[in-house]
């Protein structure tokens, strides 16, 4: 199957698997929550009481049994929790100090319930793939990386990620297909800074040299 094709559907999945990532949003949420927590308590008392409440909302429907046809009728877990993007982005921003600071560990459940919230944000999914990259579950950044190449075609990130994942993996003419990808996006937005590092990739592909 065609990688695009089976990342489309996986995204459809994320929206219908009702019982798996029930599940995983959950336990995502339990992880991350103490770190949650303790971000709150450093935000202004109205960004805080927002947060706060929204998050327990969402963590006590999760508690209950849920119809496929309520997901369904939302359309994304998002919207069915009632959670918004303010919160969303909260939660991001916070995800995203712990993997400056090379905290993966935690930045992990904040990224994977992201993009479970909402499987349709490409940053969601790069970032995964980072912290995923960082805690050496390459393969999987993989599935990450490629979605959100799916999502945002014109982002060079993902591809470019791609093509230095199969790389260490010996996965040479992968690396290539992802770099001739790379090659018309940097074309197209005239991006002339990515070409020194296109060229060492693409170099490396050819003669088939891992880092």
């Amino acid at each position: 199957m065609p990688r695009e094709k089976y990342v489309k559907q996986k995204i459809l999945g994320l929206i219908h698997d009702l019982e798996e990532n029930h599940k995983k949003i959950l336990d995502s949420m339990t992880q991350a929550r103490k770190t949650l927590l303790v971000d709150l308590k450093n935000l202004p008392d109205i960004e805080k009481e927002h947060h706060a409440k929204e998050l327990l909302i969402a963590m006590d429907k999760l508690s209950h049994n849920i119809e496929i046809e309520q997901i369904t009728a939302a359309t994304s877990w998002q919207k069915f929790l009632g959670l918004s993007n303010e919160t969303l982005i909260w939660i991001y921003k916070l995800g995203f100090q712990f993997f400056e600071n090379k905290n993966n560990e935690e930045a992990f459940p904040l990224f994977l319930m992201l993009t479970l919230l909402n499987p349709f944000v490409a940053d969601y999914w790069i970032a995964l793939g980072f912290v995923q990259k960082g805690l050496s579950l390459e393969v999987v950044a993989l599935d990450s990386f490629s979605l959100a190449a799916l999502l945002n075609p014109d982002n060079p990130t993902p591809r470019y990620q791609n093509a230095e994942i199969h790389l260490h993996l010996g996965q040479f003419d992968k690396a290539l297909l992802e770099l001739e990808s790379l090659a018309e996006i940097i074309e197209k937005q005239k991006l002339d800074s990515l070409k020194p590092e296109f060229e060492l990739l693409f170099n490396k592909a050819q003669n088939k040299q891992t880092f």
